[in-house]
């Protein structure tokens, strides 16, 4: 089977530990990038099954870039990852439709998991019906 494509965008200002795309590598083919410029160039020529943004402290410019690049590429899957827990961050995250939001640090497994499903869209089909049956389903207490 062959490894499926992951473009992965670091904005760390600091960068003191290893970025969370490491524990990606043997799993997936992990291309990484170290700013937002020509971002849309890098994902037509990438063409990653999904991309992950990584912060420590997001910055308005970089959220912008962030929407504008959802506006362009809709169907792809977006992860967030930051350190700054912000309830108007994770609104703006699901506001936008970003696949997954996480505030670090984050368990390397839910991560992982989080990615198998949109790797496998079975699993991720079969999870958002029975998602949906979960909320939507009317109670009977009878």
């Amino acid at each position: 089977m062959d490894k499926s494509n992951v473009l992965w965008v670091d904005l760390r200002v600091i960068k003191e530990q290893e970025s969370l795309s490491y524990y990606l590598t043997k799993r997936l083919c992990v291309s990484c990038k170290n700013n937002i410029e020509r971002l849309g160039h890098r994902i037509r020529a990438f063409n990653p099954a999904f991309i992950c943004f990584e912060f420590d402290f997001p910055d308005i410019s970089s959220l912008k870039e962030i929407r504008r690049i959802k506006h362009m590429f809709p169907a792809l899957p977006m992860i967030l990852l930051t350190e700054q827990h912000s309830e108007t961050l994770a609104i703006w995250a699901l506001k936008i439709h970003v696949w997954d939001y996480f505030v670090k640090p984050v368990e390397t497994q839910e991560l992982l998991d989080s990615i198998s499903l949109i790797l496998d869209p079975v699993a991720s089909e079969a999870s958002s019906v029975k998602q949906s049956a979960h909320h939507y389903l009317p109670f009977n207490p009878l």
